[in-house]
């Protein structure tokens, strides 16, 4: 199933339990997340929503990628929407 957020898109396997994140922001990347790994991303995201200097995301090991505060709030609604699709035994 096609994901397309505020930061975020990617595709959502079902049978995998899994999100294959592709884009943030304007950036290509091929990652995936299982449940537990969105969890903990939710959950640091969601610790540090209020950091006026935003926080620095890493794609592949290497590219760092600021997030904004205001990206922050954006991503975090982007995961919201993506947090039903797991199977609620792999949250």
């Amino acid at each position: 199933m096609h994901i397309e957020g505020n930061v975020i898109k990617g595709e959502f396997d079902k049978n995998r339990n899994e999100f294959s994140l592709q884009h943030v922001k304007q950036f290509v990347t091929v990652s995936t997340i299982n449940a537990n790994q969105f969890r903990s991303l939710y959950d640091y995201l969601k610790k540090h929503r209020d950091d006026h200097e935003g926080q620095i995301l890493t794609l592949y090991d290497q590219m760092p990628v600021h997030l904004s505060a205001e990206d922050i709030h954006l991503f975090i609604e982007d995961l919201e929407k993506l947090q039903p699709l797991y199977h609620p035994e792999g949250m």
